[in-house]
């Protein structure tokens, strides 16, 4: 309404303009309270710092402080500062900060120290999933709170700006109701207020404007951050670790090249010395080839067997190749790969890795570091050099009677493919071959066909032969004439690689010792690593000969797979595979026994040469400060090599590993600082107010302003901008408080601290 009212100035100089006749109960009110009576004003300023108002408002709980009032004798409303400074009531009016901002914290910090948990939650056993749906209630509490904290700085800044300031956009007194959706940032209402014509400098703009973004984005984020942050993840973590030794240079722990030695000749014959390349091939034998027989179309092969050391079991993992180019023919079997591969982990160092293992869980039992005996299991891993191996063979049909044409044709590894056109193909095509027939080795072969030997193996090394089929070893494997005057030859190239590989044994399977090297059933040929080459001489100790027979273990491993010499045969079709699994697992076997007899050497520390180990502590806390726990003489070092374990215990836990965790983390961090930043200013300032706060207040003062002709072409239900871009201000006008747009200006005054209104 234009124009300036009709009014007379009080005996304080405050404006008091005529309106129209109050209600009775408006008249009831402004009776009751004596505009110029100071004892009504301190009585007023009494009441509203009673600390079970101050408390109540503060913490949002105003219905506990209106029910307390509405039994009380005194009922009246009673004026309200708008504005006053006092530091005392500045903290109290804030204490709403103080629980969303330390369980935020709390969450910060169990996540950056990767707080440990157990292999449970803390309470009754098997009730994790009751657990969790609390915690998740909790995260939720935790973002109601946060809101209403983000929500209680914006209303502070706006006030402020409203009661003492330039004013607002119009569209900006209901924000902090808004902040927990993003499509704020695009209403109509956010236009408004960037279209605003402010009157101050564009420092007030870009203050509110970074105010609303910031408290937006972070009302949006909040929430989800402190539930991904509040809930443990059940990963590993990080349990100390050591550095450990094994007696023998690298050169000899991981040879490149393994040739015949003379401590090794009793290996030509089977004597159950498990230090020799052959040992425990009666494992082998009995706990994966003995399973040919049996395999049936849609069968399956076992694809790890456990082969003993000194201190560890070693699991020897073994891929096997699909018995057909169609794997979903009834010819095809399940499981079935691309390539023939066997890979195991080298004694000596297996062995290590057990030993430090067991001494972790010692030095865990008799630490502080025990709450790490709560987990579901612990992982220990060192990265160690490993052998893999892969075998191809082509499998000939020779007449006997025509042994003068026979061509040694080894398959050349680097022109293998996959077969074209089937996307389920389970193994490869052979393309290309190298033929040999004049050789010594050609010559070697007649003489075994023509002389009805059982099932042997001859080891070739031959450098061109080597070249010419990317190989780093060739075996010819021969059977027996069968009743129709043939036999069967079997020429392999064999390509084994050193590979470096996670080496891991578990708390659950104390001494089970296993490494599977980085895509490795994609085969060995096309990698970068570098070849082990292992000639002839060494390799005929792979097959010693049984004593007391004329047999070897490969004719023994042959019968046991169906081959040959057995009432239960295995499918011809598998043949040719076989002989490549048999030759993968007994070149992994030899080759993983290099050092056999090595082993982990070094005195703990601060053992004082004590022989009882139970009564040595002195080494205990190096485990967790992940040092060794080892004493060696600079003169052992030098003679052996250092492996490094780590230790990681599963479970549950906090922590900020992943990109979720730790933008969850930023974001309650940039919630803590812009919350302490607001606390600290506030109380700098001292500038406190418990009035015209919320919703319904900024209503009802609404209500009671000077009506305006700005809106009035703006509708309620208007989608557009328009009429946001407004400003609007909270002035007194006489002893009222009312919302003044520009056109409102007339009579009214900025509001005194300190000061009771109505």
């Amino acid at each position: 309404m234009a124009g300036n009212l009709k009014g007379s100035e009080d005996e304080q100089g405050f404006w008091s303009p005529k309106r129209p006749e109050p209600s009775r109960a408006r008249s009831s009110y402004y009776s009751d309270v004596h505009l110029l009576d100071p004892h009504a004003r301190r009585d007023s300023e009494d009441g509203l710092r009673s600390q079970l108002g101050g408390f109540c408002h503060t913490l949002k709980l105003n219905i506990v402080y209106g029910l307390t009032s509405k039994v009380s004798v005194r009922r009246k409303e009673k004026r309200k500062s708008a504005t006053y400074k006092h530091r005392g009531h500045t903290i109290l009016r804030y204490v709403i900060h103080i629980l969303p901002v330390a369980a935020a914290l709390v969450l910060v910090v169990l996540n950056c120290t990767q707080y440990y948990i157990g292999g449970e939650l803390a309470g009754p056993d098997n009730e994790d999933t009751e657990r969790f749906g609390g915690l998740l209630f909790a995260a939720k509490l935790h973002e109601f709170l946060m809101l209403a904290s983000l929500g209680t700085i914006i209303f502070t800044y706006f006030r402020r700006e409203l009661a003492s300031g330039t004013g607002i956009p119009l569209r900006a007194l209901f924000v902090g109701v808004q902040i927990n959706s993003i499509s704020w940032l695009w209403s109509p209402e956010f236009l408004g207020i960037m279209c605003h014509k402010w009157k101050a400098n564009r420092k007030r703009k870009a203050v509110l404007i970074a105010i609303i973004l910031v408290c937006t984005l972070l009302g949006v984020s909040v929430g989800i951050s402190s539930a991904a942050l509040i809930r443990p993840r059940l990963d590993s973590w990080p349990a100390g670790g050591t550095s450990f030794w094994i007696n023998a240079n690298s050169y000899v722990l991981s040879p490149q090249t393994i040739e015949d030695s003379s401590s090794l000749e009793h290996c030509a014959f089977d004597t159950g010395d498990a230090a020799c390349p052959y040992g425990d091939w009666q494992l082998i034998q009995q706990e994966y080839h003995a399973f040919w027989p049996r395999l049936f179309p849609m069968g399956s092969m076992p694809l790890h067997i456990d082969i003993p050391s000194p201190f560890s079991l070693r699991t020897m993992r073994i891929f096997q190749r699909s018995s057909s180019d169609d794997w979903t023919s009834d010819l095809g079997s399940i499981w079935g790969g691309h390539f023939s591969l066997a890979t195991v982990p080298t004694a000596p160092i297996a062995d290590g890795l057990a030993e430090v293992a067991r001494l972790w869980a010692r030095a865990v039992a008799a630490t502080r570091h025990d709450r790490f005996q709560w987990r579901e299991d612990v992982q220990f891993t060192t990265k160690a050099p490993q052998s893999s191996v892969y075998t191809r063979c082509s499998e000939t049909t020779i007449d006997v009677n025509q042994l003068d044409a026979l061509q040694l044709s080894f398959p050349v590894l680097a022109e293998i493919q996959f077969a074209d056109g089937n996307t389920f193909d389970g193994t490869v095509q052979q393309i290309g071959f190298h033929t040999d027939s004049s050789s010594d080795t050609a010559t070697t072969v007649k003489s075994l066909l023509a002389g009805g030997l059982p099932p042997t193996l001859t080891w070739v090394d031959e450098g061109d032969m080597l070249t010419n089929t990317n190989s780093t070893l060739l075996a010819i494997a021969t059977f027996p004439v069968t009743t129709g005057g043939t036999s069967n030859l079997y020429t392999c190239s064999i390509d084994s690689r050193l590979t470096q590989t996670d080496v891991t044994t578990f708390r659950n399977e104390y001494k089970l010792v296993s490494g599977v090297p980085p895509n490795w059933a994609n085969g060995t040929v096309a990698s970068p690593w570098p070849k082990i080459m292992p000639t002839a001489a060494w390799a005929r100790y792979l097959n010693p000969t049984i004593l007391g027979s004329n047999v070897s273990a490969f004719s023994n491993i042959a019968s046991a797979a169906g081959m040959w010499n057995t009432s239960l045969v295995a499918a011809p079709y598998n043949f040719a595979i076989i002989v490549e699994g048999i030759l993968t697992t007994m070149v992994a076997n030899g080759l993983g026994r290099a050092s056999y007899n090595t082993s982990m050497i070094g005195n703990l520390k601060g053992n004082d040469a004590d022989s009882n180990q139970w009564y040595s502590t002195g080494w205990f806390e190096y485990f967790f400060a992940k040092t060794s726990i080892f004493d060696l003489s600079p003169e052992e070092q030098a003679s052996a090599t250092e492996f490094t374990m780590s230790a990681s215990v599963i479970g549950y836990a906090y922590g900020y590993k992943g990109a979720t965790q730790k933008a969850a983390i930023a974001v309650l961090l940039a919630y803590v600082i812009l919350t302490v930043l607001h606390f600290g200013c506030s109380i700098w300032a001292g500038w406190a107010s418990t009035s015209r706060d919320t919703q319904p207040k900024i209503a009802v003062m609404a209500m009671n302003s000077e009506e305006t002709e700005v809106l009035d072409d703006i509708g309620t239900g208007t989608a557009v901008a328009e009429g946001s871009e407004e400003n609007v201000r909270m002035r007194a006008r006489g002893r009222d408080i009312e919302l003044s747009l520009d056109d409102t200006q007339s009579n009214a005054f900025y509001i005194r601290s300190s000061t009771g209104y109505g």
